[in-house]
């Protein structure tokens, strides 16, 4: 595999008024000094054909972390503003859906307060398929070290 990990997240703002994507690309760097090699989508990385590249590249990853937030949550199952045409959904489906990820090969992790709280998300795909499972918890800035120590194990 070229990437230990995918990473999807939404790029907008949470609860709390913070940039996702920023807090993000934090751990994506974080994760990269550390010696993993991750797929993050940035302002770089968003020429061409998207979709042919989120769908090379999540063929190419061990596994997926998923960064949710209320608004990632949404999107992912179809909800959001573009409804089924939102690349937030694009990936998470296409990484269901491939025989070396799906579900069991997801990482999720919680990236804002109301997200602690699985029977608050909302209903669809993403409940269904993570909610089960037991996540990283990385919503709060003061315990983002042992939330990224926690990752880093799970990877």
């Amino acid at each position: 595999m070229r990437y230990h990990a995918f990473i999807t997240h939404d790029w907008g703002t949470d609860e709390l008024g913070r940039s996702n994507h920023w807090r993000v690309s934090r751990i994506h760097r974080t994760l990269t000094a550390a010696g993993y090699r991750t797929w993050f989508c940035d302002e770089d990385s968003t020429r061409g054909d998207v979709n042919k590249m989120m769908a090379d590249s999540l063929k190419q990853s061990a596994c997926v972390v998923v960064f949710l937030t209320q608004r990632y949550i949404e999107k992912a199952s179809g909800n959001g503003p573009n409804g089924a045409n939102d690349n937030c959904k694009f990936e998470f489906d296409t990484a269901l859906l491939l025989p070396h990820l799906g579900v069991d090969k997801m990482i999720p992790v919680v990236m804002e307060p109301q997200c602690r709280e699985v029977a608050n998300w909302p209903d669809g795909t993403v409940k269904g398929k993570l909610g089960p499972k037991l996540f990283v918890d990385m919503s709060d800035d003061a315990g983002f070290d042992a939330g990224l120590e926690h990752l880093t194990r799970e990877l």
